[in-house]
């Protein structure tokens, strides 16, 4: 019969990927869902700006209306524009900059406009600006893919090295002497990482974990930990090891 193991509920080993995600790794998986959806707004931006390029008409655009949208921490500049498209008047409003918005968004002032001739609704208020779009989607995606594969690499060599001190590192015990909990906006969050020594005055760090597994362990408490080179590890957080198999003879 599986005891259960002290301090912790597990009691098989953990794999590779739950040692990844306990240590931070669905931070590396965000950015990677960042890296597609800026890639796929870059190109589609990109496709829109070929469609301005080849396909498009000059049209000159009169400012027929502009607000500005409000909330805690910033400001949102927007305009309403008015120009002719195949013999009919089409009005449309568009997000601008700060400094556009004061300096050209006049109400009643003539503006220069390119738009897509199959559909008016794509158009530029400033020479290239959906191409700039596109650019500034493709920079953001390549930040994200840079950070995602950091992350990868950073949080997956962890947990590699965790599953190592379980299976190769010296199990000893360690005593615990404290913890840290993580805050949001300075207000507590109830999870934190707990800190401990072994025997010969090696210290370790836990993954976060919900404070209160701490707290029932207690300061002083002892517990059970992987020590292998400089790393050592809680087994509440790569789990026990294997169990030998049976030694009695099948029959």
């Amino acid at each position: 019969m599986l005891v259960r193991p002290k301090h912790h509920e597990h009691t098989s080993p953990l794999s590779w990927w739950s040692i990844y995600v306990s240590a931070g790794g669905g931070f590396a998986i965000l950015l990677v869902v960042a890296l597609v959806v800026m890639t796929v707004l870059s190109v589609g931006k990109y496709r829109d700006a070929a469609r301005l390029l080849n396909e498009g008409a000059d049209v000159t655009a009169t400012v027929a209306q502009r607000r500005i949208d409000k909330d805690d921490s910033d400001k949102d500049y927007f305009i309403t524009v008015q120009f002719e498209v195949g013999g009919r008047d089409v009005r449309y409003e568009r997000e601008v900059s700060r400094s556009f918005f004061y300096t050209r968004a006049v109400v009643g002032r003539q503006i220069p406009v390119r738009y897509w001739t199959k559909d008016a609704d794509l158009f530029d208020l400033e020479p290239g600006a959906t191409r700039k779009k596109a650019w500034k989607y493709q920079i953001f995606a390549l930040i994200a893919g840079v950070a995602a594969l950091v992350g990868f690499w950073w949080t997956g060599s962890k947990a590699a090295r965790g599953v190592l001190a379980r299976r190769l590192g010296v199990q000893t015990t360690a005593t615990v002497s404290g913890w840290v909990e993580r805050k949001n906006s300075g207000r507590p969050t109830g999870k934190g990482y707990m800190m401990f020594r072994t025997l010969d005055g090696q210290k370790g760090q836990s993954l976060d974990h919900p404070i209160r597994r701490f707290q029932a362990i207690g300061v002083g408490g002892t517990i059970t930990v992987y020590v292998r080179e400089n790393d050592v590890w809680w087994e509440g957080d790569v789990g026990p090891r294997a169990l030998p198999p049976p030694s009695v003879p099948r029959v």
